[in-house]
């Protein structure tokens, strides 16, 4: 896709969200110290106050800067302005992890143009690492350019996932297969498993169950960076299953897991 803004216009607009996504790690990294308590939504999920004030503070911060966009949050649902620019938030991906100190959790925020993202950000500020991207112009991790991985064969390659026990439940032939034909198998999961793909820290991420603002970010890092983004069947860019790999091994996983 060619995006329809002005190039100059993509690289202002991200730098609002990394400033966004700035405001959210001030709220969060005080309540993550503190091991605050949480309460289960309606998909046993868990949610915190932390995930609710983070995202009214990138969703204010947004709507006061580009007041003619939509914006689609995790919490707090959808403000509708556009047909066709939308900013997509998910406050705390990983909140499973952010209630049990671990800091494998990010912000993730990206801006779409006719339902595409045309750029995006992790971060994940326990880690103090925030990777970017904007179309046409590559993935950053704080700042300094990355890319994915050169890797061919199966048998060298990382995998990660967010779920083992829920992948397995969707395949559990397509699970053994991957686990029999991969190096190393890691359940480094949530926003933290498409960093690790981009930077080129690992070969594969798979997803099984997911959500436009959990994806949304990570296709457009994905994608920069020079690897492959998709849905299981690899009909779609953005679905409810996802594989993101270096773009040379994704004919084989997905081969595997279909």
């Amino acid at each position: 896709m060619e995006s329809k803004q002005d190039p100059r216009e993509i690289q202002y607009l991200l730098r609002l969200a990394k400033q966004a996504s700035k405001l959210a790690g001030e709220i969060i990294m005080p309540l993550f110290e503190e091991s605050i308590s949480f309460t289960l939504k309606k998909d046993q999920t868990p949610v915190t106050i932390a995930d609710h004030k983070a995202e009214e503070a990138i969703s204010e911060f947004l709507q006061r800067e580009t007041p003619n966009y939509s914006i689609l949050g995790e919490e707090l649902g959808e403000v509708t302005r556009s047909n066709s620019h939308k900013w997509i938030i998910d406050p705390i991906d990983g909140t499973q992890s952010f209630v049990q100190n671990i800091p494998l959790f990010g912000t993730l925020i990206s801006l779409e143009i006719d339902e595409y993202p045309v750029l995006g950000i992790i971060a994940c500020h326990a880690l103090g690492e925030t990777v970017s991207a904007a179309l046409g112009f590559g993935t950053s991790l704080n700042e300094k350019p990355v890319s994915v991985t050169n890797k061919h064969n199966l048998k060298d390659a990382i995998t990660l996932t967010t779920d083992p026990q829920s992948l397995y439940n969707r395949t559990p032939k397509g699970f053994t297969s991957i686990l029999k034909e991969v190096k190393q198998f890691r359940s480094w999961g949530d926003c933290y498993g498409y960093l690790a793909v981009a930077c080129g820290r690992a070969d594969i991420m798979i997803d099984d169950i997911i959500n436009r603002w959990d994806i949304s970010a990570p296709s457009i890092i994905i994608t920069e960076a020079g690897g492959k983004f998709s849905t299981w069947n690899q009909e779609h860019l953005i679905g409810t299953d996802t594989i993101a790999t270096n773009g040379y091994l994704h004919e084989q996983v997905c081969s595997i897991l279909n």
